[in-house]
């Protein structure tokens, strides 16, 4: 903002005349401003706008060169050190034994656990953050047991939520056979 005032310093107003000059000199240095600022504006936005363009060449031709790569490649295509690794079929059939088994703990475990909640819903997303937490795991070959140590949870809820858990899955002996090691 420019401000320019003309004060009087009591019955003589001299010291207004001679701000007269000041006034003439200032306008005329913000006219000088106003103009070399929209020159400096005006180049800015022109390099701006060369630059927009020759990105625009850029993606253009990139949309061309996407356009022209393969959707589909067949796996005989691929170089012999990108192929993917075959999964054994003994292997595929252990994993497809599993997955329905792990599925079916999983749930019962989360029924056991909304028991303990408030809100039935928060029991799968419970059993999310016990399989990330870290755990101590202290086997014992010569009594045949797994000791899991749990880290703390994020809530003392949830820690409540996983005692009670804990306390149902230890009711019946759990029985794991052990590879003996020679």
């Amino acid at each position: 903002m420019f401000f320019l005032g003309f004060i009087a310093d009591g019955p003589d107003n001299n010291r207004g005349v001679a701000k007269v000059p000041q006034y003439h000199l200032s306008q005329g240095a913000f006219g000088a401003m106003s103009e070399s600022g929209v020159s400096r504006y005006q180049q800015k936005k022109a390099q701006l706008q060369e630059q927009i363009e020759h990105l625009g060449k850029q993606l253009q031709q990139i949309k061309q060169q996407r356009l022209q790569t393969p959707h589909h490649l067949l796996v005989g295509e691929l170089p012999e050190a990108e192929r993917f690794p075959r999964v054994l079929s003994e292997q595929k059939h252990f994993l497809d034994t599993n997955k329905p088994i792990s599925r079916r703990v999983e749930t019962s475990m989360a029924c056991v656990l909304r028991e303990a909640l408030s809100r039935d819903q928060d029991a799968r997303a419970l059993l999310r953050q016990i399989y990330s937490t870290d755990v101590d795991l202290f086997p014992d070959a010569q009594n045949k047991t797994l000791t899991v140590l749990l880290h703390h949870l994020r809530q003392a809820a949830h820690d409540e939520a996983v005692r009670h858990l804990c306390d149902e899955l230890n009711v019946p002996p759990c029985l794991i056979g052990f590879c003996e090691t020679p």
